[in-house]
């Protein structure tokens, strides 16, 4: 699936309205951001609903960037009009001033939201909806995934929340008497440990054998490694990375962005915190 260019808008708005606050300067940990629900089964021509949201209690934030990716072949995004009919109430009982701006990608497989609490000083922890997407099932029946892509943040007065694991939503189009639990359900790349120095884990737990691809980037989405490509067993992959690039050289300390792709078409992504 081609990648949505970069936007960051919360990037340099949120730096400008709390240039006030105090910051630590480090990077805040246990952060979640979701596609909701996990899985979904629609009637061909249905139209469904699935939320950005914080799935779970975590570390408070004001601002989130969710670039949301999926197949145009497969679904329809229906947005509201006006965009901020798809507000979840996390948001909208959190701060009566809020930031929203949503853009979709020029070939329609991504759309990313940049949502922002406006009053000075809150934050939200979750759980609970952030922003509201609907979708219509095109007619090919089998599975599809939404998901969120590299480019996907949270912030907290204009910081980044690290690291940001994120989950992906499965829908199945077709006989509606088809069970979710009789899908795989998706799985998470974590990385341990994490923050790291000099070298961390990619672990990965594969249901059943096929081909995964690894690749990293930079927090703004350059591609800089391709970590691994190859055919895997069932059970726990365990991919080492040194903190190096594809030419061998040191990285930086940073924040990178390692993106898992099975053969199936599944994606999940996680953060990468390395401390020189």
């Amino acid at each position: 699936m081609p990648r949505m260019p970069r936007v960051h808008i919360l990037s340099w708005i949120l730096p400008v309205l709390f240039a006030g606050v105090a910051s630590s300067g480090t990077a805040h940990a246990d952060a979640s951001l979701a596609i909701q629900p996990t899985w979904t089964v629609v009637d061909p021509g249905a139209e469904f609903v699935v939320t950005v949201a914080l799935p779970v209690a975590g570390t408070p934030i004001n601002g989130y960037d969710a670039v949301v990716g999926f197949d145009p072949d497969r679904v329809e995004l229906l947005l509201p009009i006006p965009r901020s009919d798809g507000e979840g109430a996390l948001f909208t009982t959190a701060c009566p001033q809020r930031f929203l701006s949503i853009s979709v990608a020029p070939d329609s497989t991504a759309v990313t939201v940049s949502h922002v609490l406006l009053c000075a000083g809150t934050a939200v922890a979750g759980p609970g909806d952030t922003y509201e997407l609907r979708f219509r099932a095109k007619f090919i029946e089998g599975q599809t995934h939404i998901r969120l892509l590299v480019g996907t943040a949270t912030y907290d007065a204009g910081e980044y929340v690290e690291p940001l694991h994120t989950t992906d939503a499965g829908i199945w189009i077709g006989d509606p008497s088809a069970s979710p639990a009789a899908v795989p359900k998706p799985q998470r790349l974590i990385a341990v440990p994490n923050p790291f120095n000099p070298s961390t884990e990619l672990r990965f737990d594969v249901l059943e054998a096929e081909r995964l691809r690894v690749d990293l980037f930079t927090i703004s989405g350059r591609a800089i490694a391709e970590l691994f490509d190859g055919e895997v067993p069932a059970g726990l992959f365990r991919l080492p990375w040194n903190g190096r690039d594809s030419h061998g050289r040191s990285l930086a300390s940073g924040v990178y962005i390692a993106r898992l792709t099975t053969s199936t078409g599944f994606q999940t992504t996680t953060r990468l915190v390395l401390l020189r």
